[in-house]
């Protein structure tokens, strides 16, 4: 069984304390989000754990207890870093935080329990393409040591997203063929195995690989 510890809210960010707890414990109740009278209960005894999928934007509260996690568990961190500062993610650690705090899991767990995430990539009048490009480059060298691939994917312009950032820029087909040209270009510069995410087209000739989410 894979546990998705973040996959309906940054529990490492927000309720690492309740985490520990629970994987003390040794369970935790989850609630079917569209039929709420259902409650399960998931046992997290190691033995029946097959991996610990963590998903998180800052990783700084858990990083005290994450080699005693990784001693029990099979884990696996997505790490997501992107170009977005406080006027979108207003509890996000600043990105040279991030990559403090990404050092060190690093040195703690390894670089092949790591991934890299740069989503979701969204066009502003702030944050363009130039803007995303610098800013992954000056990520994608500091940060390629420390993980083992970096997977990234486009906004979905759902309906709550539209009407939570009406600034938002819609992507032009020239648009992500730019980013995706630049992307692959400062991968392959800095020797990032990068995939894309929550997409049926190839970008193979980018360089860049398909694959499914983590």
């Amino acid at each position: 069984m894979i546990i998705n510890v973040g996959g309906r809210t940054d529990i490492v960010n927000y309720y690492t304390p309740w985490l520990l707890n629970r994987l003390e414990e040794g369970y935790a109740y989850s609630r079917n989000p569209f039929a709420r009278e259902n409650v399960y209960k998931l046992s997290l005894n190691p033995e029946d754990v097959d991996c610990l999928l963590f998903c998180s934007k800052n990783y700084q509260p858990i990083l005290k207890h994450i080699g005693d996690i990784d001693e029990k568990y099979n884990i696996l961190c997505n790490y997501t870093i992107t170009a977005y500062g406080k006027d979108i993610e207003p509890k996000v650690p600043s990105i040279n935080q991030s990559i403090k705090t990404l050092k060190r899991l690093s040195d703690i767990v390894g670089s092949n329990k790591i991934l890299w995430r740069y989503d979701p990539i969204l066009l502003t009048e702030k944050y363009t393409m130039e803007k995303h490009l610098e800013t992954f480059e000056y990520m994608a060298e500091k940060i390629s040591p420390l993980v083992y691939r970096c997977i990234f994917s486009f906004v979905d312009m759902y309906k709550k997203v539209e009407e939570n950032m009406p600034e938002i820029i819609p992507l032009t087909e020239e648009d992500k063929e730019k980013l995706l040209k630049g992307i692959g270009e400062i991968s392959e510069r800095y020797n990032i195995y990068t995939q894309s995410c929550a997409t049926n087209e190839s970008y193979e000739k980018y360089g860049i690989h398909a694959a499914g989410c983590t």
